[in-house]
């Protein structure tokens, strides 16, 4: 613990806490410097240029179309708007989060978004401190912000300008605030916006005995959607709605870098074993795989569900959860940006919080899930910097040590949860640093 009182000390120091406030203020200014010089012209990607892409394909033309009351999803919405293609299979209630940008003009949404994922980190960084036990200082939320940005799901994120932070913080105190039905259902309806994060996220929710706030959420979700249904075809049928949506994730799936054997962004265990088989199993298969694979880490969390401390999000609890969601299902490496809480709970979090890991169990998880929020090797620009080709060795190697590192962090949570359950009981742990 000598570690982390000497961290303790350095960050609630004023010229320290001016330095890292500096520190961060300069990482976001050039990370803003390379959007405008790599910015993504409106149109379709055109495989150079991906400054805010994302923004522009995923949250504002989306959010235009709405307004217009067109369909992300169809055919219309890809002719009619500059995108690169229809909206892959998303919540409609994702549509309904984002819908003021309709109203607004491309350069003045795109301040604003960039402003909101900023508040979305500073958020991300107070809920991490708080679920650590750490008092909250102006040098400990600038440092948990610095390992943000600087990782590269949240670089990648801030860069892109994709919704991931939304997912990410909802999803963080839907897991957290799952005691509370109302507060941790409406987070819950906001991570279903991809279903994706909906179906571990609720899976683990009622694991954690939070089923009333899993029926809030999906309430929310299901509102949601019905708004924006009816908004959008006051005078077409459910199925018109259906077939759109299909049209949306068959042109979603048909770019051959969604296959798991041509993507360097999936991070899933699965994506992984595929890529070394050169096989692409099929979204029905890789989402029926999890259902049967997460059986154990879902018990598990069941059986810990009662034990002093579970509520907390970084507790070993819900450590499982967060691991399982991101090392079993379908995610991508901007998707890891939650686990920052686990990293920073492991690796300096208040003595209550960490007690159920063993000291060097707590480094090792931490390493590993830092090895995975931090492999820059698996990029497009590491890959022609270098040389390294599509299928060689040092590409499978570099794109698979990510959902490698993951699945390990995975297997000993799931090994000392298993020893805990075998004991009978867990030390108790300070609630007092459970989110007011």
């Amino acid at each position: 613990m000598k570690a982390k009182r000497d961290l303790d000390k350095i960050f609630r120091n004023q010229i320290a806490s001016v330095g890292l406030v500096l520190l961060l203020i300069a990482l976001i200014s050039a990370i803003n410097t390379r959007i405008v010089r790599n910015y993504h012209q409106v149109g379709p990607l055109d495989g150079t240029n991906y400054g805010y892409c994302d923004f522009h394909n995923g949250i504002y033309w989306p959010a235009v179309a709405i307004k217009d009351q067109v369909s992300p999803y169809g055919q219309e919405y890809a002719e009619k708007y500059p995108v690169d293609r229809a909206t892959p299979i998303f919540m409609p209630s994702t549509f309904l989060l984002h819908a003021p940008f309709g109203w607004i003009d491309l350069k003045t949404g795109e301040a604003i978004y960039f402003a909101i994922m900023i508040g979305l980190v500073s958020a991300l960084a107070l809920v991490t401190l708080s679920a650590s036990g750490i008092q909250y200082s102006v040098g400990w939320c600038a440092a948990v912000m610095i390992l943000i940005v600087t990782s590269r799901p949240g670089y990648g994120t801030l860069f892109s300008g994709y919704f991931t932070f939304e997912l990410a913080v909802a999803t963080v105190l839907a897991l957290h605030w799952g005691n509370r039905p109302g507060w941790g259902g409406a987070m819950l309806a906001v991570a279903a916006c991809k279903p994706t994060y909906a179906i571990p996220l609720a899976i683990f929710m009622i694991a954690r005995g939070h089923w009333r706030a899993v029926l809030v959420g999906v309430a929310l979700a299901i509102l949601g959607s019905a708004i924006i249904y009816f908004w959008l075809l006051p005078d077409k049928s459910w199925s018109f709605l259906i077939e759109d949506i299909r049209y949306g994730q068959s042109q979603h799936m048909a770019d051959r870098t969604e296959m798991p054997e041509f993507n360097w962004t999936r991070v899933d265990i699965v994506a992984v074993i595929a890529k070394w088989l050169k096989a692409n199993p099929s979204e029905g298969v890789q989402v029926a795989l999890f259902l049967v694979v997460c059986l154990v880490p879902a018990v598990i969390v069941w059986r810990l569900r009662k034990h002093p401390g579970s509520e907390n999000v970084s507790s070993l609890s819900g450590t499982i959860s967060l691991l399982t969601m991101n090392a079993l299902l379908y995610r991508h490496y901007y998707d890891l940006i939650v686990l920052v809480v686990p990293i920073v709970a492991l690796a300096v979090g208040a003595r209550q919080v960490h007690r159920e890991f063993s000291t060097w169990m707590r480094f090792v998880i931490a390493g590993l899930l830092l090895i995975a929020l931090f492999n820059y090797g698996s990029t497009l620009s590491f890959f022609g910097r270098f040389g390294i080709e599509q299928g060689s060795t040092e590409y499978l190697l570099l794109t698979s040590l990510s959902g490698c590192a993951l699945f390990a962090a995975l297997i000993l949570a799931l090994a000392t949860g298993l020893k805990r359950i075998s004991q009978g009981h867990l030390l108790t742990v300070d609630s007092s640093s459970a989110l007011p």
